[in-house]
């Protein structure tokens, strides 16, 4: 077990009740048409055949200089000047308070071997979170460059621009616009080393709460990375229970208590009943890990 204090030291990753979940998982599956539905459908990026080296040279780039490399992504959503000097002066008087927030809070990592492996070692590996803890995990993961998948929404235009302010590569696309290519454009992006790092919120951008989507088990399992669960909790919350994530924030001097679920692995080709499984099976870890980090910090999640 390790302790760490604010961003500087870190080198940076119970089920629900099926009652509860209810019927989702059938119709997220008939609805989620962006994603390709086996992992054999999913489109191969140019020289991407030959799966991704192990150990590939860390590079710190910008959103422009991938673009740059690979293409421009596709059109985000029409902005007027306006709307983007809004955006862009939000999002830095947000990453500007961020910073001196976040780094007032005591940070505990309690999974060694993923700190070691992934933060440390720079293993490149896919990793997956619930929405409502993706603000402090952007601050918090940011400088390890990840790319990470945001939909082209006009909201997800935010939340792109916080992404690449803290350091990450902003990919547009999701489950219901984009999904397709974004997951290409990723898993190029980790074959060629111009990131280390992929990741997304598995239940994101509106939902179901806490239901994983398939994108990161196809990405996983075309690119023959692992799959790196991971959550985050704390003593003392602010959550936001009218958010349809239930959105959480740590208060000033919190301790965080980060952990990472069980390494997953899946093989290239997955047939349609494969996928299903591998997301369930990643739906019920992530709860799991959310539960049990709660549990750890005294949190009570609102009903």
């Amino acid at each position: 077990m390790a302790s760490h204090t604010g961003r500087g030291k870190i080198p940076l990753t119970q089920p629900a009740t099926r009652a509860a979940r209810g019927s989702n998982h059938q119709n997220l599956v008939q609805k989620d048409t962006s994603w390709p539905s086996t992992a054999h459908e999913f489109p191969h990026p140019p020289s991407s055949l030959g799966g991704i080296p192990r150990k590939v040279k860390p590079t710190h780039l910008t959103t422009l200089t991938a673009c740059v490399i690979m293409g421009p992504m596709p059109q985000d959503p029409e902005l007027t000047p306006w709307e983007r000097f809004k955006i862009r002066l939000l999002v830095r008087l947000g990453g500007w308070l961020c910073r001196l927030w976040f780094a007032t809070c005591r940070v505990e990592i309690l999974s060694p071997e993923a700190e070691a492996r992934f933060l440390k070692g720079k293993e490149p590996c896919v990793a997956v979170t619930w929405h409502r803890g993706a603000i402090f995990f952007l601050w918090l993961f940011g400088r390890l460059g990840p790319a990470i998948m945001v939909s082209r929404s006009r909201d997800g235009e935010y939340l792109a621009r916080f992404i690449s302010l803290m350091g990450g590569i902003p990919v547009r696309g999701s489950s219901h616009h984009g999904g397709r290519q974004a997951l290409a454009r990723m898993a190029e992006m980790l074959r060629t080393g111009l990131c280390q790092h992929a990741a997304t919120v598995a239940d994101g951008p509106r939902g179901p709460r806490y239901v994983a989507k398939k994108g990161m088990v196809v990405l996983a399992s075309r690119t023959g990375l692992p799959l790196l669960p991971i959550m985050w909790s704390a003593d003392r919350l602010w959550t936001f229970p009218q958010s349809w994530d239930h959105t959480i924030l740590p208060k000033p001097f919190a301790r965080i208590k980060v952990k990472a679920g069980r390494i997953l692995h899946y093989p290239p080709h997955m047939s349609p009943e494969q996928v299903e499984q591998a997301r369930r099976e990643l739906e019920e870890e992530l709860n799991r890990l959310k539960d049990e980090l709660d549990r750890l910090c005294g949190y009570q999640e609102p009903a």
